[in-house]
């Protein structure tokens, strides 16, 4: 979520209006539609925090629509289910710094 938030604060070129999520969201889904169409190994997102993103196959696939030799596939495990909701607030719940980092949003 960090890296894709740093990318909405980014001004491009002469232009002073910062790009907000839907428009991150709608460049990379493109992206990833004309380097793969159909063979595209991820789903699109709709949103910024979809849970899809947790498995880290959108962002690989995102650099390999970008820069296809940056990727090995032979080292890529596509069978990895997104991280679900309850995982990851027991996770949150057992974290012994969660409380300490929430205090400071």
């Amino acid at each position: 979520y960090q890296s894709v938030k740093i990318l909405s604060d980014l001004q491009f070129g002469s232009n002073v209006e910062k790009v907000n999520n839907s428009e991150i969201i709608r460049w990379c889904n493109q992206k990833l539609v004309l380097a793969f169409s159909s063979k595209m190994r991820c789903k699109q997102i709709r949103k910024i925090n979809d849970s899809s993103l947790t498995t880290g196959m959108y962002y690989l696939e995102l650099m390999r629509s970008i820069r296809p030799s940056a990727i090995n596939d032979e080292l890529i495990n596509l069978n990895i289910p997104p991280l679900s909701s309850s995982i990851k607030k027991d996770f949150n719940l057992h974290d012994k710094h969660y409380k300490k980092r929430r205090q400071n949003l």
